[in-house]
């Protein structure tokens, strides 16, 4: 009880839109009281506009610990730390406009996405991301990116997207990669489909290579890595080294340069990447017209030679159709998600 009363004799803490402040002044922590023996109640002005984080820390210049989080409410609004007290404890409650709502637990969803859905979200835990709680083969994070129910089973099919690329190594460029997800929700067929590579100064295709021999089926979720014989990928990833891909310089760096994945038989793109520059009218073998290798506005980052990034979706399976948005610098993952 000593430690409790500690909190309250000293000055209580809160964070409201990015400034301190302390108890009397706007919004405040109104009562930290005991209820069910060892739980502390903190009590402060609900807002149906926002929800609210609590947080606890052992002194007031650290809050590093989240028991609890909840939507806001209108009136007076009570969030309980449930964990045990070991020495005294300072608490802050967080007030966030839903509007721009944080990803507290790191998983790639937002907290209210979560705070909607506490049947199986929780914006504490970052494991429910991977999970799968309707059952259709999509994890609770792609469905979530797709704009999908993640409670109701979707239509079974494959989505292939590009997801990966590592172009530029230090160096003679000895372990370039493109890699391939599956973000559907059953096998994807690879059968007729190429990964063709396009030169930027031209605007014509320099490269092609026809996944089939890689397999029949890519499984939803899994990673298909087109590779050279220098690339190690990820357990559970598949790696394809097709006929005539050389162990150095296979990937040209642009700028501009651009990939695209194709069904030869249909001639329709998949999905698309135009790098270090736009290229909006490539030129690819037996497609009647120009295609365009940009998705919405471009990304202007760009691979360098130093073993350190890659250019990646992220989160894993991001695909807005806007490149700008899709796209970020990361470190190479090949056949894993995306750091």
């Amino acid at each position: 009880m000593k430690n409790l009363l500690l909190l309250w004799a000293g000055v209580v803490s809160f964070w409201m839109d990015g400034a301190w402040g302390q108890s009397g002044t706007g919004f405040q922590i109104t009562n930290v009281a005991l209820v069910s023996g060892t739980n502390r109640r903190v009590t402060f002005p609900g807002a149906v506009d926002s929800y609210f984080i609590l947080e606890r820390g052992g002194n007031l210049g650290s809050f590093p610990v989240m028991p609890t989080m909840a939507l806001g409410t209108a009136g007076s609004q009570s969030l309980v730390d449930g964990s045990a007290l070991v020495g005294r404890a300072f608490y802050r409650v967080r007030k966030v406009l839903l509007l721009t709502p944080r990803d507290s637990d790191g998983d790639g969803m937002d907290d209210v996405y979560e705070l909607n859905r506490p049947t199986f979200l929780n914006p504490l835990n970052a494991a429910d991301a991977a999970l799968d709680f309707d059952g259709d083969g999509m994890s609770n994070l792609v469905e979530y990116f797709a704009g999908t129910d993640p409670a109701v089973p979707d239509v079974p099919g494959g989505h292939l997207i590009i997801n990966e690329v590592d172009y530029d190594q230090a160096g003679t460029d000895s372990a370039s990669f493109v890699e391939i997800l599956n973000v559907g929700t059953t096998p994807a067929s690879l059968t007729n489909l190429a990964l063709v590579l396009v030169n930027g100064n031209n605007n014509t295709e320099y490269a092609r290579y026809n996944l089939s021999p890689a397999g029949s089926f890519l499984a939803a979720g899994q990673f298909l890595v087109v590779a050279n014989t220098n690339v190690t990928v990820a357990a559970g990833a598949m790696k394809f080294v097709p006929t005539g891909v050389a162990n150095t310089d296979w990937i040209q760096n642009g700028p501009p340069d651009g990939i695209a994945l194709i069904n030869t038989t249909t001639l329709t793109v998949l999905d698309a990447l135009s790098y270090e520059g736009s290229i909006m009218a490539a030129v690819i073998t037996g497609f009647p017209g120009t295609v365009n290798l940009v998705e919405g506005t471009p990304f202007a980052g760009a691979d360098t030679n130093d073993n350190i990034y890659s250019l990646a979706r992220r989160p894993i399976g991001m695909d807005t159709n806007n490149a700008v948005a899709d796209w970020t610098l990361s470190t190479p993952s090949p056949g894993s998600a995306n750091p």
